[in-house]
């Protein structure tokens, strides 16, 4: 009886020793296993969609693109999506402000503050404002045309296209078509980009260029604090 009862022991030992040297291999295993793949740093949700518009299977997936044949994304991570708010609440912004430009156009007076908003590749209204403040504006790649049409602004008298006394000071007017039709008088253009930007030097009647990007990349410092001989 005694040396059954031993049996039995020296046999749960081994089955305990074993069972720890498995562990010890599983732990070891897995270990290495992770150490080698690191957790992804993109995640999407992607919803099937058949051709009827009825959604279907969803699956979470890594990386930036759904995989498979009709999978659509359906959620985007967080940062993303912020970034791409931000981006809309900007344009909503923007064109709001726009839609005020051209009203106030009308009078030729201004009813809000301008600066910083972002005017780029809009085609601005067809008569200026005086008194602005543009401190800031973005208006690379826009278009002040004047009348439209008119191919010598120089002759259209009272109708031209006219921004008096504005601040533009910091404003970025690269690659701006500012004429023919912009006539800009008495304006303040300290710390603006004009790089790149058409504009004649007839309509630069006494304004204001310190420290300023002319159109030819040159800054009006060096040129007596003038824009108008670096066309």
């Amino acid at each position: 009886m005694k040396a059954t009862n031993d049996y039995r022991r020296t046999l749960l030992a081994q089955r305990l020793v074993m069972i720890a040297l498995i562990v010890s291999l599983a732990v070891s295993v897995s270990g290495v296993a992770l150490a080698g793949n690191s957790p992804p740093t993109t995640i999407n949700t992607c919803t099937k969609v058949n051709p009827h518009g009825v959604y279907g299977a969803t699956k979470v997936t890594t990386g930036s693109n759904c995989k498979g044949t009709g999978y659509f994304d359906t959620w985007t991570p967080t940062a993303t999506a912020n970034a791409e708010l931000a981006t809309a609440d900007g344009d909503i912004a923007a064109l709001s402000a726009y839609k005020q430009l051209m009203i106030d156009s009308r009078s030729g007076s201004p009813t809000i503050s301008y600066a910083g908003v972002n005017f780029s590749d809009m085609s601005l209204p067809s008569q200026g404002i005086d008194n602005g403040n543009f401190s800031g504006a973005n208006f690379s790649g826009s278009g002040f045309f004047g009348v439209i049409g008119s191919l010598l602004p120089v002759t259209c008298g009272g109708a031209c296209f006219g921004w008096s006394d504005d601040n533009f000071s910091n404003a970025n007017f690269s690659d701006a078509v500012m004429g023919p039709g912009g006539n800009f008088s008495g304006d303040n253009f300290d710390g603006a980009d004009l790089s790149g930007a058409f504009l004649l030097n007839d309509f630069l009647a006494n304004d204001s260029f310190a420290n300023t990007i002319c159109p030819d990349g040159t800054n009006s410092n060096d040129d007596g604090g003038t824009c108008v001989n670096n066309l």
